[in-house]
């Protein structure tokens, strides 16, 4: 069975921070249609509790027919981190967008969340030591938004995931 090539870069844009020696570990987001998720995410970014050298962000624009690209690569180009934003030709899922964006990372540790995600300040800082001490693939706590919880509906679902694991 022969495998199509997958989605093509299509555009680039880096924050005026992103070049500089390797950053220790990188944060990769792909995103698809979510243009309004993207400012509080990046603020989530900014706010990490890292030394703004020690980490990079990767972010991927997995094929979005919307302002996702728009506002992204805004959001980056305006950003005090070390950013990249990159656009894809389509969307051929997660997994392709999540490929394409991890052969843009210098970094040797890649954190992975979705768009959709919030990440706690400390949470490049907690996966960096889980790392160090041996651990070969790391799951943080994943709980609800509590802001949101009172206005889920039956379809809404979220995997709760109470500790590290």
């Amino acid at each position: 069975m022969t495998q199509g090539a997958g989605p093509a870069v299509v555009d680039r844009v880096t924050s005026p921070a992103w070049d500089g020696p390797e950053p220790s570990i990188a944060a990769l987001v792909t995103t698809y249609g979510r243009a309004g998720f993207l400012k509080e995410l990046v603020a989530c970014l900014e706010a990490q509790d890292l030394p703004a050298t020690d980490f990079e962000v990767v972010l991927v624009d997995n094929g979005s027919t919307d302002e996702t690209w728009s506002v992204l690569s805004g959001l980056v180009a305006g950003t005090h981190l070390r950013a990249v934003a990159i656009r894809l030709d389509r969307n051929a899922g997660p997994a392709p967008g999540r490929n394409a964006g991890a052969r843009a990372v210098r970094a040797p540790l890649i954190a992975i969340t979705d768009d959709d995600c919030l990440p706690t300040p400390g949470w490049l800082r907690h996966v960096r030591i889980a790392f160090s001490g041996g651990a070969d693939v790391v799951q943080g706590a994943v709980l609800p938004d509590p802001a949101d919880r009172g206005a889920m509906g039956p379809w809404d679902h979220t995997i709760w995931v109470r500790r590290p694991t």
